[in-house]
This record gives structure tokens, C-alpha cells and sequence, in this order.
């Protein structure tokens, strides 16, 4: 298992929100476990998300430039920035 700082292609409208994850992912391989959120920001926004994966899945997302491998210590502060608890 890695932890990872993915990419997520997030598109906004009042009262909807609809997610595009990097073509790779298999989300019965991927538990997220906190998204960074601006619901300010309406439109075609890249934010982020952090989540644990298999190996093969997480080194696959990273060499399509999707992620970045973190460690838990990056992902709980960047958790508590975001508002979730790691």
C-alpha cells in the first residue's frame, strides 16, 4: 500500500458536483480518505485528494503524472488543512 496525493478533476455548479479521477483508477483498489474542497470555486476546478492504493495502482497513477507518493505524516497535516482526520 502507498499513500497518495492524486489529481481529481472536479466540476462545480450550484447545488452539483461532479468528479473525473485519473483514467487509472479502480476505486474496489483505492480508499480515499480526505478531498481538499474550495465550494466557492464553481466551474472546471484540478484539486486534490489524498488516498491509500496497491502498489501496481498507485505506482501506475504516478507515472501517468496523476500523483505523487506522500508520506502519512504529509497526508494528516494536509488532511487537518482540509478539515478531515487521517
Amino acid at each position: 500500500m502507498k499513500v497518495i496525493k492524486a489529481k481529481i478533476y472536479k466540476k462545480r455548479e450550484i447545488g452539483h458536483c461532479h468528479f473525473e479521477y485519473p483514467k487509472r483508477w479502480d476505486a474496489s483498489r483505492i480508499q480515499v480518505l480526505a478531498y481538499e474542497d474550495h465550494p466557492k470555486n464553481l466551474g472546471n476546478q484540478i484539486e486534490y485528494c489524498i488516498a491509500t492504493a496497491d502498489e501496481d495502482i498507485a505506482d501506475a497513477i504516478i507515472l501517468d503524472g496523476e500523483a505523487e507518493e506522500i508520506t502519512i505524516k504529509e497526508a494528516k497535516k494536509l488532511g487537518k488543512e482540509w478539515g478531515f482526520k487521517i
